[in-house]
């Protein structure tokens, strides 16, 4: 699929008005794959060796994808000429919405933060503010007003921060500074380093992926 121009007219997709037609389509789906389950289930018992295009894809793309390229292979494969043109065609697809996805989750706006957080912390331990092992505490009006200069985001607000970096589990929690209580954000490099690991691309020597 492709994001539309502004320009663009494009007739409004409804479920609903199509839901008559899109029924016929899964009954006859399911009536074909049904009627071909014991072959299905061999094809994809063979699909790490019958697949080999697949092989560079992530465990979890195989997992969404092998299932599809299994009923392409067996579509082929009763044509009788021999070709494998849906099966080629299909595992292209998948190749290409994955490189795809690898470069927009290099370029988002999560490893773009993380990357801003590992500059934040390595800063305040050259100045010496927080002993070697211990977290770097941040309140959120703090570590919004980092983030914004690091960023150069104009409008960051602390519900903002706590909206983008919840997901990634860094949660701001209840803290003693000085026997006040306050709510900071703890941030320690081995944390940050596995949320880098899990967002962007790792390249190990020889510049090649893990």
């Amino acid at each position: 699929m492709q994001r539309k121009l502004a320009r663009e007219k494009t007739e409004r997709f409804s479920p609903s008005r199509l839901e008559e037609e899109a029924q016929t389509l899964r009954d006859r789906c399911y009536l074909w794959a049904l009627m071909r389950a014991v072959d299905l289930a061999a094809v994809y018992d063979q699909a790490d060796s019958a697949f080999p295009a697949l092989t560079s894809l992530d465990d979890r793309a195989r997992d969404l994808w092998e299932p599809l390229v299994s009923l392409m292979a067996l579509a082929d494969g009763e044509r009788g000429d021999r070709q494998t043109t849906f099966t080629d065609e299909l595992t292209g697809l998948a190749r290409d919405l994955c490189q795809v996805r690898d470069g927009a989750a290099y370029d988002s706006t999560v490893v773009q933060i993380v990357q801003a957080l590992q500059r934040i912390v390595a800063e305040k331990r050259q100045a010496g503010l927080w002993q070697a092992q211990a977290d770097v505490t941040l309140t959120p009006t703090e570590l919004t007003a980092l983030l914004k200069e690091k960023l150069r985001w104009e409008k960051l607000s602390t519900k903002g921060l706590a909206i983008r970096l919840n997901p990634l589990g860094l949660v701001s929690k209840s803290t003693r500074e000085e026997e006040t209580a306050i709510r900071a954000y703890h941030l320690s490099e081995q944390n940050l380093a596995e949320l880098s690991e899990r967002y962007a691309p790792s390249t190990i020597e020889g510049g090649e992926k893990k």
